[in-house]
C-alpha cells in the first residue's frame, strides 16, 4: 500500500493555527452571557491578533534577508565577476602567489600586470567584505551565505592573510578587511 504524504508549509500551519484561535475565541465570544467573559474574550482575541501581527512582522523580515543572500549569490554568479573568480582561482590553486603582488611601500610604482591582480583581488575581498558586513549587521541570511559560499570565503582568506596583513602594514591602516576576517573566523568554528 501507497502511504500518501502531504506537506504543508509551516507558515500556512501557523496562519491557520492563529485563524482556528480566532474563530474558537469568537465562537466563545458569542455564547457568553456574563459581560465580563465578553470582554475577557475580546481582550484574548486582541492578543492573538497583535501575536499574528509580529509573527507576520518577522516573517517578512525573515524573507527580505533571504533575498537579500539571494542577490549576493546572483552578484556572485554573475559572469562579470568571473576575471575576479579567476584570479582567486589562480591564488588559491598557488598558480599565483599573493607575495608576488605585494606593496613593499606606499606609493611604490607597479608594472601594469601587478596592478591588474591588485585591482581584482581587492574587488573580490571588497565582495566579501560586503557579505560579512551584511551577515553582521543581519540584513542576509547567514544560513544560506555559509552554504554557498563558506569554503570560497575560507580559501581566499586563508591564501590571502598575509596579503591582507602586508596591505594593513603598508597603509598604517589595521581595518583592512577586518569583516572577512571576522566571517573567516566565525565559519571556521
Amino acid at each position: 500500500m501507497r502511504k500518501i504524504r502531504i506537506d504543508i508549509p509551516l507558515v500556512w500551519l501557523v496562519v491557520g493555527s492563529f485563524c482556528l484561535i480566532e474563530m474558537l475565541i469568537l465562537w466563545a465570544f458569542h455564547r457568553a452571557g456574563d459581560e465580563h467573559w465578553r470582554q475577557n474574550y475580546v481582550f484574548g482575541a486582541s492578543l492573538v491578533a497583535g501575536a499574528f501581527g509580529l509573527y507576520s512582522y518577522m516573517k517578512g523580515i525573515e524573507e527580505e534577508r533571504s533575498q537579500r543572500a539571494d542577490k549576493l549569490i546572483e552578484r556572485w554568479n554573475n559572469p562579470t565577476l568571473a576575471a575576479l573568480k579567476n584570479r582567486l582561482r589562480a591564488v588559491i590553486e598557488q598558480q599565483l602567489d599573493p607575495s608576488s603582488i605585494m606593496r613593499n611601500a606606499k606609493g611604490v610604482q607597479l608594472t601594469k600586470d601587478i596592478l591588474e591582480a591588485r585591482a581584482d583581488l581587492i574587488g573580490l575581498l571588497g565582495f566579501f567584505e560586503e557579505m560579512a558586513l551584511a551577515i553582521k549587521n543581519r540584513t542576509a541570511d547567514e544560513g544560506k551565505l555559509k552554504s554557498f559560499f563558506e569554503s570560497a570565503v575560507s580559501q581566499s582568506f586563508g591564501n590571502l592573510e598575509q596579503w591582507i596583513v602586508n596591505e594593513r602594514k603598508v597603509d598604517n591602516d589595521y581595518t583592512y578587511y577586518v569583516e572577512l576576517q571576522w566571517l573567516a573566523q566565525r565559519w571556521k568554528q
